[in-house]
């Protein structure tokens, strides 16, 4: 079994980085002797454990993160005077500290034996390969300018890069290959310019310190380098806090449309059945008429019942389309003309009369004139009327009452359409005027496809009117809709057109 583990390449990849980066350490702890003065070494060492407390972790799956520190800046501050063996050691020592303060945290940080073994020696090899590119550049270039910016800022970008390569690299065999290491990469990049920044200035300024100021320089110039670590743990903090926020809104919104999928389901299935029976209707009368063409002659109400199939189903095919113009943000059509709001209102009750009695329905009605003209668009006019009179219908019991009322109220005309009905809980109410809701408590009553109020709502908003709904569950319901008579048309377009006129 531990030799099955053994082979995986996870693990070989595991102890080869821990190795490599113990043997480093191992030949820096045995050089200590060497580092003289041995008081400044001690003092980075100090400053390297104190700025783990500033660390910041990222997480990149659900089962592995990246950590950022920026004790590397102390690290490279060490190797131009005590080189690359003893940067090693000084990042070795602040990975142990790192691992024995952070807390645990399941995604980001573990606190496993491994965890140690792998981020020692990762640290380790990078912040060597850092101090062999210092070295190698300063003796290259000299005392000059480019001799003093360019090997800091070219073994920062080798301290930096190394440690993310070695850490893509384990995540990748942990994941077993699943995960993209230029990906990994990709959405880390923002962080890297960051960290090089910190390590490049930051450790040439302890450096800086030390070789001008001594030890109390060092501490003293320290402080700028843990500022802005502690600045940088925030912005952390707060990209987290951002993606956090990010991750609940995806959340809430998949939610909204796994819920607005479950209304489109139920609405095409409505839909269909409603379809269905004017679509059987029209079929069954045109196979009677065609046996016997003497049908409709004989029997009257025979044409009727077609037509009301006719126009039921023409009725569910606009509000479809109507749907599809709202869905792509264009407004409803309206070809607005003169018309007896009055008349159309007495059409429509006796429209639905049929159906009222059939229910012992009765419907009552008051206006406050014998004609009122409205310019607006007449048919969905019509819609309005009837859409709203057919659901006091429909969720109106056996024997109860529907009140329709008209009366001109702030040059509007106000109409208001009332029922004895099922009525409406508290908790419904704000959302009876959306697409495909239904009234839950209300679903079982009569069959309905969800878009009636909310296509009422809209045609309603097209003319420039408002409409209102009051209920109480168990005493019915009563809608209002308010449209704007001509009078106040023309006077609100004279407003708009004085409004683009000042503008």
């Amino acid at each position: 079994m531990l030799m099955e583990r053994l082979k995986q390449p996870y693990v070989v990849y595991l102890i080869v980085i821990s190795l490599m980066g113990g043997l480093i350490t191992a030949i820096g702890l045995f050089n200590i002797p060497t580092y003289q003065p041995v008081i400044h070494f001690l003092l980075f060492l100090v400053l390297a454990v104190c700025a783990q407390f500033v660390t910041s972790s990222f997480p990149v799956s659900q089962n592995a993160g990246i950590t950022y520190q920026v004790a590397p800046a102390v690290t490279m501050a060490v190797i131009p005077f005590f080189g690359p063996f003893a940067a090693s050691v000084i990042d070795a020592i602040s990975a142990v500290s790192l691992w024995i303060i952070k807390p645990i945290d399941q995604t980001n940080w573990k606190k496993s034996w491994r965890q140690l073994a792998f981020n020692t020696g990762m640290g380790s090899i990078a912040a060597f390969l850092a101090g062999l590119t210092f070295v190698f550049f300063r003796d290259l270039l000299g005392e000059t300018i480019a001799g003093a910016i360019l090997p800091w800022l070219i073994a920062a970008v080798v301290n930096d890069q190394v440690n993310l390569w070695l850490l893509i690299g384990i995540i990748w065999f942990q994941h077993k290959r699943r995960v993209l290491p230029m990906t990994i990469w990709k959405e880390n990049i923002w962080a890297v310019p960051i960290s090089i920044l910190l390590m490049s200035v930051g450790g040439a300024l302890l450096a800086f310190s030390l070789d001008r100021f001594g030890p109390i320089g060092l501490a003293v110039f320290f402080l700028p380098v843990l500022l802005s670590a502690i600045a940088f743990r925030f912005y952390v903090q707060k990209k987290q806090a951002y993606m956090d926020n990010l991750e609940q809104m995806v959340h809430e919104r998949t939610k909204e449309l796994e819920e607005l999928n479950k209304r489109k389901d139920a609405f095409l299935a409505v839909l269909t059945h409603d379809m269905i029976t004017p679509l059987t209707t029209m079929r069954l009368c045109a196979e009677l008429i065609r046996e016997d063409p003497t049908t409709p002659a004989e029997d009257p109400e025979f044409i009727e019942t077609m037509i009301r199939s006719q126009k039921h189903l023409h009725r569910l095919l606009q509000n479809i389309l109507d749907l599809e113009r709202l869905n792509t943000g264009e407004e409803l059509p309206v070809r607005e003309s003169h018309f007896d709001l009055i008349s159309l209102l007495v059409g429509m009750i006796d429209m639905v009369e049929v159906e009222a009695k059939e229910k012992n329905i009765v419907i009552e009605s008051q206006v406050c004139v014998d004609s009122l003209i409205l310019y607006a668009d007449q048919n969905q006019t019509e819609r309005i009327l009837l859409n709203l009179l057919s659901n006091a219908v429909k969720y109106t019991p056996v024997n109860g009452r529907i009140f329709v009322s008209s009366i001109v109220e702030a040059s509007n005309a106000r109409i208001e359409v009332s029922d004895t009905g099922y009525g409406i809980s508290e908790q419904e109410m704000p959302y009876i005027f959306q697409r495909f809701n239904r009234v839950r408590q209300l679903k079982d009553k009569a069959t309905g496809t969800g878009l009636g109020l909310a296509i009422t709502k809209a045609l309603v908003e097209a003319h420039g009117g408002q409409i209102f709904a009051e209920s109480q569950e168990g005493r019915g319901s009563t809608f209002t809709v308010l449209l704007p008579l001509e009078e106040n048309i023309s006077r609100r377009s004279f407003d708009e057109k004085q409004k683009s006129l000042n503008h």
